[in-house]
């Protein structure tokens, strides 16, 4: 038995061995590849001098992906080859690059190889020694863990030259493997001198592909000496287009897209998911390959049962017309996740939301039941791209559209605070196709449509305030109320509100809630709602803070006295209003025997366009047109006069947006009205003055300060 353990021990000594060995060498096969390249891109030192003045000039870059199958064997190999030799101009680029994360091949069959190098303006070259990594505490949102390295002594005028290469072989698991897709910008943060991208798929793979936003169609370049094929782009002279604000760089910057995947014959027969041939590039998805993809998608839900149509038949006593009924069903399965909520709850997680095929395929079974005409809808999030532009399935986003003779009423994937009606911020105003519903689902014929889009006038955020100030007029008293509708509700709900919430107020409508503890856990659960009920009112103190922190310029009190007095959990009330107040010391200060009020603070607040970002070469992009009204109501103090409400009335209006505000006495009181607007989601880049007009108009109306003069 001991001489079967020594040779076991052995075996794995040898083969730890020469695993190490092997890794040995390919690191010095990639430092040789990526370092001892005949690419002349990579030797360049110099920039061209319009880019001397910004943070960062990226010299050259290189982005290989590798796919292939392996040859009488259930594993696939991705790889990934990133090479980087950067120009730091000053001392933000510096601290950017001081540490750079990457992935430390820990996970699975992952292997990382990296190289750092410095080349300091004389030319002498630095190497930094991999093994001064560090791994750091949490694990990227990927599920990998990673480390970080630290590059010493840079300085401005150094050039980082350095590579992150991944190697990967995974077990083929299911019918199709889909691998990462890759949605690069020919535009990055900073400028970029040369660049080239490319991809290598090997071997019964499939291949979609599609620059979009002008961006170079990808050549096929064949490798006499390697024997080999791949896809190639090679690029250059990009200006960067660091931290441009409402900026949708995948529908305006050119860019390329791409996806590789496996397929058995068995899956490429069994299920239509955008696959083309094998080898031959797919660059463009048609109408009715949309209506087979979602027809797919809808027959892979495993369980798209649902209770509310019995529910209805035996509780339901309102309106038969279809929106009525739809909203009834909608409701009530909305009622069903409060279960499931509750346990996420009381385990400090995120609140569910319905998977969304779940959804679609559960939803129209239920319509289908009650015989109401629905359509099935298909659009793309209006910052991932256009429809016309689709090239994966994973772009896609699916709703309900009930019809009622001419009017339609959308649904989306049910929480326990979404309304029938409301589309998802994400996908309002994008070109969508609709399928019938009621067809069957192999005979869907697409029919081209617009996603409705909220209006400034839907979307809006009141807030009133009332402001008293201390005898002393040291101190300041804010009594505060929101009104909050459309976009920027969920916000609000998802911080103020919580599942106690929402069944305090379904309990008026349905049978009394009970708690359905997990399976031999009542204990432990019971446990678990007694101290979250006990922690519940300062929590939502807590959150409200935090929202406050963010909201104004100065520093806050505790809030006190939180009364939400209606959810905005129904389409017929659809605002979420609650109110609350805080205190400051920080909006008057003595000057003199007179006082000045930072009056314009009150209005939180406002983002602002710096000197830097007055040019612009791309369009504008905002995320919804949406409204914020402010009324501020001042107590003046007796023995007061207010001086400098001229500078409080202003009034910026053009095609784009606006902002307004007024300023009044009255009554011994001063009463202030500002209104801000984003008229559109979309501006051409020629209408940036009118953004910056309104927008900087309503930054500066929050440095106005307003003078209590002694009478």
């Amino acid at each position: 038995m001991n001489a079967i353990l020594r040779v076991a021990t052995c075996l794995l000594i040898c083969f730890v061995t020469t695993a190490s060995l092997l890794a040995a060498d390919r690191a010095d096969e990639l430092k040789q590849e990526m370092w001892g390249s005949s690419d002349k891109d990579f030797k360049v030192v110099a920039v061209p001098d319009k880019w001397k003045d910004r943070s960062a000039v990226i010299i050259a870059r290189l982005n290989r992906f590798e796919y292939r199958k392996q040859a009488m064997a259930a594993l696939l190999n991705i790889n990934q080859y990133n090479h980087y030799r950067v120009k730091l101009n000053d001392k933000n680029a510096v601290n950017e690059y001081a540490e750079i994360s990457f992935k430390s091949g820990d996970k699975g069959r992952v292997r990382v190889y990296v190289g750092f190098k410095v080349i300091k303006p004389n030319g002498r070259e630095i190497i930094v020694d991999p093994a001064t990594a560090v791994k750091m505490e949490r694990r990227g949102s990927d599920g990998y863990a990673y480390k970080k390295i630290a590059i010493p002594n840079l300085e401005p005028g150094d050039i980082l030259d350095y590579y992150l290469c991944e190697e990967e072989e995974r077990i083929i698991t299911s019918l199709i493997e889909f691998f990462d897709p890759i949605i690069h910008n020919l535009r990055q943060e900073y400028p970029v001198m040369k660049q080239k991208l490319q991809f290598k798929v090997q071997r019964r793979c499939y291949i979609n592909l599609r620059s979009i936003n002008g961006a170079p169609e990808l050549k096929l370049v064949t490798d006499e000496e390697k024997d080999e094929q791949y896809y190639s782009l090679e690029d250059g002279d990009r200006d960067g287009i660091a931290d441009m604000k409402w900026l949708y760089p995948n529908r305006d910057v050119p860019t390329v897209k791409f996806r590789a995947a496996y397929a058995s014959n068995k899956g490429v027969n069994s299920y239509d998911v955008l696959l083309d041939e094998q080898g031959v590039v797919k660059n463009k998805v048609t109408a009715d390959e949309l209506a087979e993809v979602s027809n797919t998608m809808m027959k892979m839900v495993l369980y798209a049962g649902n209770t509310a149509n019995k529910y209805l038949k035996k509780n339901y006593n309102g309106p038969t017309d279809n929106f009525s009924v739809a909203r009834a069903g909608y409701y009530y399965n909305r009622h069903e996740l409060l279960n499931q909520s509750e346990t996420l709850t009381l385990q400090n997680k995120d609140l569910p939301s319905e998977r969304e095929m779940t959804f679609i395929a559960s939803f129209s079974n239920f319509l289908k039941e009650e015989d109401i005409p629905h359509d099935i809808v298909v659009a793309v999030a209006r910052r991932i791209s256009s429809i016309d532009d689709v090239i994966f399935e994973s772009e896609l986003d699916y709703l309900i559209r009930v019809r009622q003779g001419k009017e339609f009423l959308y649904f989306s994937p049910y929480s326990i605070y979404t309304v029938p009606g409301a589309i998802p911020s994400a996908l309002q105003g994008a070109d969508a196709y609709a399928f019938d519903g009621l067809t069957k689902s192999t005979r869907w014929v697409p029919q081209r449509t617009t996603l409705p889009a909220l209006t400034k006038d839907d979307n809006v955020s009141a807030t009133s305030m009332t402001v008293k100030l201390s005898t002393d007029l040291q101190k300041a008293t804010l009594n505060v109320q929101r009104n909050i509708r459309g976009v920027e509700k969920p916000y609000h709900q998802y911080r103020l509100l919580d599942v106690y919430d929402a069944i305090d107020e379904d309990n008026k409508a349905y049978a009394p809630y009970e708690y359905v503890y997990p399976h031999k856990a009542k204990k432990e659960y019971t446990a678990l709602q007694q101290a979250y009920q006990q922690n519940r009112s300062k929590s939502k103190t807590d959150a409200l803070k935090d929202m406050i922190a963010d909201d104004y310029e100065f520093k806050a009190d505790d809030p006190t006295d939180l009364k939400i007095t209606q959810t905005g959990r129904s389409d017929k009330d659809p605002a979420m209003v609650y109110s609350f107040t805080f205190g400051t010391d920080e909006l008057v200060k003595k000057t003199g025997p007179n006082y000045l009020v930072d009056i314009g603070k009150l209005i939180e607040g406002q983002v602002s366009i710096r000197a830097d970002e007055m040019d612009r070469d791309q369009n504008i992009y905002f995320d919804n047109a949406r409204s914020f009204r402010y009324t501020v109501t001042l107590d003046i103090p007796a023995g007061y006069q207010v001086q400098g409400l001229d500078k409080l009335n202003s009034r910026v209006e053009n095609a784009v947006g606006g902002f307004t505000s007024t300023a009044k006495e009255e009554n011994g009181k001063l009463v202030i009205e500002t209104y801000k607007h984003y008229g559109v989601t979309f501006a051409s880049k020629s209408e940036w003055p009118n953004v910056v007009a309104f927008v900087n108009a309503a930054h500066t109306f929050t440095g106005q300060k307003i003078l209590l003069k002694k009478k």
